[in-house]
Parts: C-alpha cells; sequence; structure tokens
C-alpha cells in the first residue's frame, strides 16, 4: 500500500496523519517519528485526548513532547502505512471496518507508552477478554462511533 492511499482510516484520520507529516516537514525532520503522531493528537484533538488518558495534563504533556521534537528527539520511524495498521487493529476489535481518529489515538498513545484507562478497549484488552479475562467496560461513545 503506497503512503498517499490508506483506505483502511477514515477521511478524519487521513488528516490527523497528514498533520502528523506536516509537523516532521515544518521542523524539517528527516523521517516521521512516533512523536510527531501526539503532537498532532494533541494538537487536533485534545479533548479527545484528553479523555482516553483519563483527565491528564495534556497541555503539560504538548509542552514536553515540544521540547523533546525541538531536541529532535523523534522516537522510532513509524510511517502511516504502519500507523494505519495499528489503528485498523484497533477498529477491528472494536467491530469497526474502517479505522477512525480515535482508533489512530489509541493505537499511537499506547505505542508511545501512556496508559490508557481499563474503560479504552484496546487490541489487548479485548484479547484478554476474548481469552475469558475480566470484561472490560468500553466508554459509551456515540458521537465518535458516527463520526470518527
Amino acid at each position: 500500500m503506497a503512503e498517499g492511499s490508506l483506505p483502511d482510516l477514515t477521511t478524519g484520520a487521513k488528516r490527523l496523519a497528514d498533520a502528523a507529516i506536516a509537523i516532521r516537514d515544518a521542523a524539517g525532520d528527516s523521517y516521521l517519528g512516533l512523536n510527531h503522531w501526539p503532537m498532532a493528537l494533541f494538537e487536533r484533538h485534545a479533548p479527545m485526548v484528553d479523555a482516553l488518558l483519563g483527565g491528564t495534563d495534556v497541555d503539560g504533556m504538548k509542552k514536553t513532547l515540544a521540547a523533546q521534537l525541538a531536541r529532535r528527539e523523534l522516537g522510532k520511524a513509524l510511517d502511516k502505512v504502519a500507523a494505519a495498521a495499528l489503528a485498523g487493529e484497533v477498529a477491528r476489535q472494536r467491530g469497526k471496518m474502517q479505522a477512525a481518529e480515535r482508533d489512530l489515538a489509541v493505537a499511537l498513545l499506547q505505542l508511545a507508552g501512556y496508559t490508557l484507562p481499563a474503560a479504552v478497549e484496546t487490541p489487548a484488552s479485548a484479547a484478554q477478554t476474548a481469552a475469558g479475562g475480566a470484561a472490560a467496560e468500553t466508554a459509551k461513545t456515540p458521537m465518535l462511533d458516527q463520526f470518527g
């Protein structure tokens, strides 16, 4: 799959990927790193990140991440195709055919090392539930489910 063609993502998720690339390009960085993605999330969807992370200091996290990016601490390389694959897995665990911004956010935040509350359905928690583990209570987000 070419970097410009991501049929597994909703339009909003594609825009989020484009925002991460724009952050990379604006800084003149040589590759799209893991740290570009949460910065795009913080800039475009701060309330969703706040909800996913359980009321953490998103502004403080954004400042810390901006400082890391300024020092060229980009994190490991993570292109659009790899990010789409991760988001697709989260979407499939939720029974969705297309990955939305929320799915991309969950996948990227987990990969970046952030801890998500048990109420957020992730591939790991869904696998635990399917394997007979404690059933995770998923957050009810009809607007996100409807519009991505």
